[in-house]
């Protein structure tokens, strides 16, 4: 790679992702470890020092811009120009990978609609699984107040459950992340 290839990826690509790194308050380590990268891969892209490949650049711009990461992942990509190397069968696998471990590690962030949904279901199954606590406790069926409390709980449960939609799961090759129930 030239001097001048170097200097033109710093001072584009470079700049592009440390402003949007700095924007989304990421550290050089969360960022890589979100997007699947090791964290050197990120300084060098960083640096004008490494040709990216476009599953990387998609791979960041889905981290930065989750919910839309389209219109970035364009401006990498337009960034990184004529120094943009090939995507292979073993880069695009590997990049697939490391992003589905990075997202079941909970490194990776979800898009905020489904991120929400996730929140209701746990929120509704922690409610649901205070109400069968205190169902089971001895003496309960014998006090009107614990009745009540358990009833409003089970209610509870089931509003969040109808707001948050159907179950969510995700598939990561062997790896599921489910949120919800069927009941």
């Amino acid at each position: 790679m030239s001097p001048a290839e170097r200097a033109r990826l710093c001072a584009t690509l470079g700049a592009l992702l440390t402003a949007e790194r700095l924007a989304g308050s990421w550290s050089v380590r969360r960022l890589a470890r979100a997007a699947g990268l090791d964290r050197r891969t990120l300084q060098r892209l960083t640096a004008g020092t490494m040709r990216p490949r476009e599953v990387t650049l998609h791979a960041l711009a889905s981290v930065l811009a989750v919910d839309d990461p389209g219109p970035l992942a364009a401006r990498l990509l337009a960034a990184a120009g004529p120094s943009l190397r090939p995507n292979t069968d073993g880069a695009v696998r590997r990049r697939r990978h490391r992003a589905g471990l990075a997202l079941v590690a909970g490194h990776r962030p979800l898009p905020a609609d489904l991120a929400e949904r996730v929140r209701l279901h746990r929120t509704a199954s922690a409610a649901r699984a205070e109400a069968y606590g205190l169902f089971h406790r001895p003496g309960a069926l014998d006090d009107p107040a614990v009745l009540d409390v358990i009833c409003q709980l089970l209610d509870e449960s089931r509003h969040l459950h109808e707001q948050a939609g159907p179950s969510v799961v995700i598939r990561i090759g062997r790896h599921e992340i489910h949120a919800g129930w069927a009941g």
